[in-house]
């Protein structure tokens, strides 16, 4: 009924947008912009890195790490505690609040928890991974998602190691994919093995002209704001 009595209807994940355009007026697939600059300047490819937040100081490596909301329709908790397992010499660092019950995961004596975040601190934190990974559950919810994190990830410029989702195809030669809790693990292996700087280079140049301003300007197109 809300699509029926829409004039416009924006989408970030393109599976909905292509299932549903026929049933508004004006369907406009907008997608997620990044603050590309702040991720880049947080990990810089030459010269001297910033230092560690303290909290994340001296922390085992590799840090095989994830941010965002963590909630029991998301997360895959089971692979989260495979992972921990599978780098058991290093660090699994969650970062962001725990809506669910993480009790099971942080039993693993190598996973470090922080909490929320603010937008400005989290790149400072997440510059550190030496792998960002996104461990979903393949389930309805998260085929019709589209993590922002993901063009923050690219932005940061660091391996990604991902279950396989609809969102994630259009990145698939620059991020490791995986269907399967197995094929995960290995993925993540390749990841921290990896040494191709010029993968660095092509997943920023991937996302570095998807700011937030465009889209902003694209909503504002279909709102009709004046001088938008």
């Amino acid at each position: 009924r809300l699509l029926d009595r829409s004039d416009h209807a924006a989408y970030v994940n393109d599976d909905l947008f292509s299932r549903e355009q026929g049933q508004t007026a004006d369907a406009q697939f907008i997608g997620h912009g990044v603050d590309f600059d702040h991720f880049v300047r947080a990990r810089p490819l030459d010269g001297q890195r910033p230092a560690p937040p303290e909290e994340i100081r001296g922390l085992p490596r590799p840090i095989v790490g994830f941010y965002g909301g963590m909630d029991e329709y998301r997360m895959d908790v089971e692979l989260m505690i495979k992972t921990a397992r599978h780098v058991h010499h290093g660090t699994l660092l969650l970062i962001g609040p725990a809506q669910m019950d993480l009790s099971r995961v942080k039993a693993e004596s190598n996973v470090r928890h922080i909490g929320q975040l603010s937008p400005e601190r989290l790149a400072d934190y997440a510059a550190h991974f030496d792998v960002g990974i996104i461990p979903f559950l393949q389930n309805e919810f998260n085929r019709n998602c589209n993590p922002t994190k993901l063009k923050e990830y690219l932005a940061l410029g660091y391996p990604i190691v991902a279950v396989r989702l609809p969102a994630f195809e259009k990145y698939a030669q620059l991020i490791y994919l995986a269907d399967s809790h197995e094929q995960f693990l290995q993925a993540l292996d390749r990841a921290l093995k990896e040494s191709d700087r010029s993968l660095v280079e092509r997943r920023r140049a991937a996302v570095a002209g998807d700011s937030w301003d465009k889209v902003a300007a694209k909503m504002a197109h279909l709102l009709a704001i004046p001088n938008a």
